[in-house]
């Protein structure tokens, strides 16, 4: 990746997610060069090792400490040594919900790189995966950080579906990828189509409602941002909802923007 095609990197940025792991590419003029995902598992952890390896600086956040510990060995077996997000790096981001601690990097992470989209305005920040999370973020004001305020976490599409079918004698395992070519309609004609229907109204009628009540506390300039496996899937159910009454900003990196930023700020 440091051809004339393309030019050298000087950051790989990884989130290690309960599902899925990805890791960015930055060059050296601060661009993405690349984004490639794996499986968030022990097997996975090598790869993931040898694509970071490309660059001199590598940053980690993760909610999966077992496949942080793979990574570190597997890095080091390449002479490479990462920086992890708020132990390393720590992000200039008051975290308000106690304790801090436990909040997950990807939420601060998001957070960071939505103000790094605005640092103006307040932000309500989506995160799509395993599990939905719905983050309400200040920015700074004059002589203080901004603030990761709380927000609120429910079970993601993927849950969803997993939950209906075991919990029932007759309805079948569906995987997540099937959002993919189901598009969203509120009749479903088939058992498949009104559960995958069904758990899209199900989470854009969550996330709408989520919305409006941290828009209501944070004022009406505040901007929505969603990132996360299962956004793709879920703007046009939330657009046909009555999400065109703000602005949904899909930013499907936002984490990765948001570990580039703290370690631009940290240098």
């Amino acid at each position: 990746m440091s051809d004339a095609t393309h030019p050298p990197v000087d950051l790989v940025t990884i989130n290690i997610g309960n599902t899925h792991t990805s890791a960015t590419a930055w060059t050296f003029a601060n661009d993405l060069a690349e984004t490639i995902e794996w499986p968030s598992n022990f097997r996975s952890m090598t790869a993931v090792a040898t694509f970071a390896a490309i660059a001199p600086k590598i940053v980690v956040a993760s909610v999966v400490k077992q496949c942080s510990n793979k990574l570190i060995n597997d890095l080091a077996t390449l002479g490479m040594k990462p920086q992890f997000f708020r132990i390393d790096i720590v992000p200039k981001i008051e975290v308000l919900p106690v304790p801090a601690e436990r909040v997950g990097d990807d939420r601060i992470a998001a957070a960071l790189g939505a103000l790094d989209l605005d640092d103006a305005c307040p932000w309500i920040v989506i995160d799509a995966g395993t599990a939905v999370t719905c983050n309400a973020v200040i920015p700074a004001k004059p002589g203080n950080q901004p603030q990761f305020v709380g927000g609120v976490i429910f079970p993601g599409a993927a849950l969803c579906l997993k939950s209906l079918h075991q919990g029932t004698a007759q309805l079948p395992e569906l995987k997540s990828s099937s959002f993919d070519k189901s598009g969203f309609d509120f009749i479903g004609r088939s058992t498949e189509q009104a559960m995958l229907f069904g758990v899209l109204a199900q989470q854009t009628a969550a996330i709408l409602s989520i919305i409006e009540g941290q828009r209501a506390m944070l004022g009406a300039n505040a901007r929505v941002a969603i990132t996360g496996g299962g956004a793709g899937f879920l703007i046009e159910a939330l657009r046909r909802s009555g999400g065109t009454k703000f602005d949904i900003v899909y930013q499907p990196t936002l984490i990765h923007r948001g570990l580039q930023a703290a370690w631009k700020a940290s240098k």
